[in-house]
């Protein structure tokens, strides 16, 4: 296992001078998926959006059950479950 060793950023680290940025070379969602199942050689079942920065917590959950549900899953413990 490695140590993570952290260091103070001094106001003049480049970071905050030259910003940064987070991004993919993957331009496309498909691009994205074939990437991962390429590198970690795995089959993504499905990729959908649940949410976005405007959603609620409660709206994301239920557009995740919904997904969920969409792509074969099961429900148990549900009120309206009746198993």
């Amino acid at each position: 296992m490695k140590k993570i060793i952290w260091k103070e950023l001094k106001e003049d680290d480049p970071v905050f001078k030259q910003g940064f940025r987070i991004s993919t070379n993957n331009k496309t969602r498909q691009d994205y998926i074939k990437h991962r199942e390429k590198t970690e050689n795995k089959k993504n079942l499905f990729l959908e959006p649940v949410g976005d920065s405007n959603s609620s917590r409660e709206e994301i959950v239920q557009k995740l059950i919904k997904v969920l549900i969409k792509n074969g899953w099961k429900i148990t413990g549900d009120k309206n479950d009746s198993n």
